[in-house]
Formats: C-alpha cells, sequence, structure tokens
C-alpha cells in the first residue's frame, strides 16, 4: 500500500514504529483529530503524536454521537479551517496542537494554531489534519438539514459535498502520486468498483 489513513484513537503500542518504517520506505500517511491519542490500554501514547510531527496535543470532543442522516446535519461548525485556497468547517471535535519545526503547517484555524501540517519522513510523508474531514466532507451534502421523516423528501441523493474538505483530502491523495485507475469528470460524485 502507498496511502494510509488512520482515524482511531487507540492503537496498538508497537504501531508508531511500524508506521514509521512504513513512511520511511516511501508510504504516505495521513491521521485526522485524536489518531493514536492512547494505546489499548488507555495510556498516552507519545510516540504516535512524534511520529505525526506534534509535540503537544489537546484534545475535546464535542459531539458524540454522529448518525448521518439524523444528527450530523444539525451540527454547528465550532470554527472553520483555512488552507491557501479553500476553507473546511470543524465539526464534533477539536484539537489543537503545537508541531515540530521540521512540519510544514498547510492550514490553520480561525485563532492561528495549526490544522493541517505536511512532515517528510525519509522516502515519505505524514499528513496530519487536526480535524476530520470525511465528517465535514459529508457535512456539506446535508446542509441545509432536514428533519428525518417517512416523506418522499428524505430520500435525495446528495450532491453538495464540502469542497474545502474535498481539497484537503485531494492534497494528500496526489502527494501519495497515486494514479487512479477510474477517471471521473471535474466535480463528479461516483462510486465505482473495478473487478
Amino acid at each position: 500500500y502507498r496511502l494510509l489513513l488512520v482515524v482511531g484513537d487507540h492503537l496498538p503500542s508497537t504501531t508508531p514504529a511500524a508506521l514509521e518504517a512504513w513512511v520511511r520506505d516511501g508510504g504516505t500517511l495521513l491521521a485526522t483529530a485524536g489518531a493514536g491519542l492512547m494505546d489499548s490500554y488507555q495510556t498516552p501514547l507519545p510516540a504516535m503524536s512524534a511520529l505525526l510531527g506534534l509535540t503537544e496535543r489537546s484534545y475535546e470532543e464535542k459531539e458524540t454521537f454522529l448518525r448521518p442522516l439524523q444528527d450530523l446535519p444539525f451540527v454547528q461548525p465550532h470554527g472553520q479551517l483555512r488552507g491557501a485556497d479553500w476553507i473546511m468547517p470543524e465539526l464534533a471535535v477539536r484539537e489543537r496542537v503545537k508541531t515540530t519545526a521540521e512540519a510544514e503547517i498547510l492550514a490553520k484555524f480561525d485563532d492561528g494554531s495549526p490544522a493541517f501540517l505536511r512532515r517528510p519522513l525519509g522516502q515519505g510523508q505524514i499528513f496530519f489534519v487536526a480535524s476530520l474531514p470525511g465528517v465535514a466532507w459529508v457535512w456539506g451534502a446535508q446542509q441545509p438539514p432536514r428533519v428525518i421523516d417517512r416523506s418522499a423528501t428524505n430520500h435525495v441523493v446528495p450532491t453538495h459535498f464540502d469542497a474545502g474538505a474535498a481539497k484537503l483530502i485531494d492534497t494528500v491523495w496526489q502527494a501519495s502520486k497515486i494514479t487512479p485507475r477510474i477517471e471521473i469528470a471535474a466535480g463528479g460524485q461516483l462510486d465505482a468498483r473495478l473487478l
């Protein structure tokens, strides 16, 4: 594999060393808010923070129940992430970090703290986003929120996914140098299977 996404807050204590070796060998890693905060026994995992290029982490869950159709549309952003040419809402969690000198900050929160960073390591690279881009991407497609009932108005295909989250994810995708086997027209959304 050339690209790995890490989203879990609890990881085995041996994971950071294995990930470091994999990245040094040319892998691209994307970790989201809270990734690898603790090991399997609820003990802090500082090796994961160091791997991500972080010297300090402050993590807070604002919303913990996010059913995609019933709860997520009504969640209010806590702020925004701002990249060079994109803006993404900060939803559900709030993580504030301090970075090592080698980390390149690609986006910041409204308060100026680092939100999205890249750390080169050996032949590979690590990206860390102190938010949840997948949640933001889906949230954007459900705005304005609809009250769920059994009417025909609830059976719609989401189309307006968050453009900022898409750009963030695309940054990582392009950096991993993976060539897609299926091309989709600009702005198109397609779930494709290649057998």
